[in-house]
This record gives structure tokens, C-alpha cells and sequence, in this order.
């Protein structure tokens, strides 16, 4: 991500965009509060962050910025629920949110495992596709 140029377009979007419209970006290492600073409406701009691909993995994870609307991230809820998908509120800004937060933390496991000599990688692998991965599905 080139955080200048999103701040460019995001405060281009927010110029044009009607007043009632809810702004939106995906990102998971920039703040909502960052992306929201330069904006004239900074009270409709939300960060939606899907996982990909989002045909298997319906979660988005929603993030307000300081100065986000409770109405912002309603309208953003309702919308991402409306197409299907499961919305997660995540409170707080935190880098990487909720979901990335919990697979780094595994991946950064995983290569200390593989590091270590303790597993191969494919060894590694099967435990999650075929224990860890099931059981948290």
C-alpha cells in the first residue's frame, strides 16, 4: 500500500462523493484514524477489511477511525451483511486487526516449529489442514 496516494484518492472521493455517502477502504496496516485525517467528512469514512478469496471466507472485519459515526459503521455493517457476509466490529484500532493479528501469530509459530528442526514444512502444513485448521473452522 502507498499510504500517500490512498489519502490522495480518499480525499478526492470525499470532495465528489454525496453527503450521505459512506466512504470505505481496505487495509489492514493503516488506521482508520490516519486515512481519515486529511477528509472534510471524516465522520463517514470506515475501514471494511475482507479476506481473500471472499467466495470461501465471508468474514470483513469493520473499523471505525476516532472520528467515525456510529451511523458510518452501522450503514457499513448492514451492507456487508446484506451481500452475505460476516461482520466483524473490531473495537479498538489495532494494527492488522483481529483475524491477521491470530494467523501471524500462528505463522510466526509455524516457522520457529520449521526452524527449529521440529516438523518439516508439509509436516507443519497437515497439522493445520488437518487438525488445527478444523477444529477452529
Amino acid at each position: 500500500e502507498i499510504e500517500s496516494l490512498k489519502d490522495k484518492v480518499l480525499t478526492e472521493i470525499d470532495f465528489y462523493a454525496k453527503p450521505d455517502a459512506t466512504i470505505g477502504s481496505s487495509t489492514s496496516g493503516i488506521m482508520p484514524s490516519e486515512l481519515q485525517q486529511n477528509l472534510t467528512h471524516p465522520e463517514r469514512f470506515i475501514v471494511a477489511h475482507p479476506f481473500h478469496p471472499v467466495y470461501i471466507l465471508p468474514l470483513v472485519e469493520i473499523v471505525a477511525g476516532k472520528s467515525t459515526s456510529e451511523a458510518t459503521t452501522i450503514a457499513a455493517e448492514r451492507i456487508y451483511e446484506s451481500i452475505g457476509m460476516d461482520v466483524l466490529h473490531v473495537r479498538h484500532e489495532i494494527e492488522g486487526h483481529i483475524a491477521d493479528r491470530l494467523m501471524e501469530a500462528l505463522w510466526r509459530e509455524a516457522l520457529h516449529i520449521v526452524n527449529d528442526g521440529i516438523a518439516t514444512t508439509e509436516e507443519v502444513d497437515k497439522a493445520f489442514t488437518h487438525a488445527a485448521g478444523l477444529r477452529y473452522a
